[in-house]
């Protein structure tokens, strides 16, 4: 048994003065990798060979490549090539056909794309825009295809004068506050100027409304000198002038300085009262012959209803002012007129008040008041008269 020991203490010992991959229980060693291979390109084909390089990994593995990996067989190809491109951006380009099928071969780059010099281009102009705010343009194609340049900035875009707007109104909308406004569209587009200020907004006439019956009237006499579109009412001072009309006008009672202007209101001939653009303020209209008739006959009759008409007192009427006791709240005033041969007569004697209708084609129907009678009277006048005119609500 000790003989037994001793030789075991001997070979430990041997064992530990040995190398490490000599000891007696080394383990197996683990063996190197599989290598992974990463090609270049094929070279061009060269006497009908082509080839490539390799790299391998991971390091220290183990193999090579296939010999078909890294060599080949081939047959050079042939390239047919399409026309340049235009050139753009000062480059050309072009596409290839290669055979036979199954070439390996690439043509060269330049041969595929080359710098290039465009052309100047030439410009061919539409025609210039109409003239708007100041300025007309003008489009372009330029040509060809590629080109290099830009038209001249004149060539697009010049000054102009625009032309004069014309202006196509709105209706006026309701009264308030005392004005009246409406809205505008200009033409042509692009065209300056705007319009009168007059044109857009104006003053209108709130009538105070009194109710006769079943009508509704206005309590003063008419004092407007626009028509309802806006549109101005001639005034007209000069007798001669006056005669000659046939169309509307206005005229205030001027006669030895009597002006009658805020209180008795205008005098109209009848062709203002039967202007198509309304006389009337809105709301109201001017009334006929058979509203007046409803008036009368709802005061009893023409007999008795002027003294119900008419303002009392001496204030506006000559005395005796027959009559007057304006029980109706019509207010009626001595406003006068101004007759065919553009005369004035009678104010504080009489007012005459015109109706929209037509007795024949020279006269219209009227209603009168007079200081020394109390009836209402009715009478056709020539159209070139002036009248009052009272309004009716709608």
């Amino acid at each position: 048994m000790r003989k037994f020991v001793v030789i075991l203490i001997i070979i430990l010992l041997y064992s530990v003065a040995c190398k490490k991959e000599d000891f007696l229980w080394e383990l197996p060693k683990k063996p190197a990798p599989t290598c992974y291979f990463l090609y270049s390109v094929w070279t061009p084909c060269l006497k009908n060979i082509q080839t490539r390089t390799y790299t391998s990994s991971p390091s220290g593995c183990l193999g090579t490549p296939p010999a078909d990996s890294i060599q080949r067989t081939c047959v050079p190809c042939k390239f047919v090539y399409s026309a340049w491109s235009s050139c753009t951006n000062n480059v050309q380009t072009r596409t290839y056909i290669s055979s036979p099928i199954g070439c390996y071969d690439s043509p060269p780059a330049d041969s595929i794309q080359r710098s290039c010099v465009p052309p100047p281009c030439s410009f061919l102009y539409s025609i210039w825009t109409p003239c708007s705010f100041n300025l007309e343009y003008r489009s372009y194609t330029s040509s060809p295809s590629g080109c290099s340049g830009s038209p001249p900035a004149d060539s697009t875009r010049r000054s102009c004068v625009s032309p004069p707007c014309s202006f196509l109104y709105s209706a006026w909308n309701l009264c308030s506050n005392n004005v009246q406004s409406r809205t505008f569209i200009s033409s042509p587009s692009g065209c300056s100027g705007s319009p009168p200020a007059d044109s857009t907004q104006r003053p209108c006439v709130i009538l105070t409304e009194v109710s006769i019956g079943s009508q509704t009237w206005a309590l003063k006499n008419l004092d407007v000198s626009t028509y309802r579109n806006g549109d101005p009412i001639p005034e007209v001072q000069n007798p001669t002038t006056w005669a000659s009309l046939t169309t509307g006008a206005w005229t205030y009672y001027i006669y030895t300085g009597v002006n009658g202007a805020n209180y008795y209101g205008k005098l109209y001939n009848w062709y203002a009262v039967n202007d198509p653009r309304g006389l009337a303020p809105l709301g109201f209209h001017i009334p006929s012959d058979a509203e007046w008739t409803t008036l009368t006959n709802w005061l009893g009759g023409e007999n008795q209803a002027g003294g119900k008409m008419k303002e009392t007192g001496f204030s506006h009427w000559l005395s005796p002012n027959t009559g007057a006791t304006n029980s109706s709240g019509f207010t009626g005033l001595p406003g006068g007129y101004r007759d065919d041969l553009g005369v004035f007569h009678d104010i504080y004697y009489y007012g005459g008040w015109w109706s929209s209708s037509e007795s024949s084609s020279s006269t219209s129907w009227s209603r009168y008041l007079y200081f020394g009678i109390g009836n209402v009277t009715r009478l056709a006048y020539y159209k070139q008269y002036g009248f009052s005119v009272r309004c009716i609500k709608d």
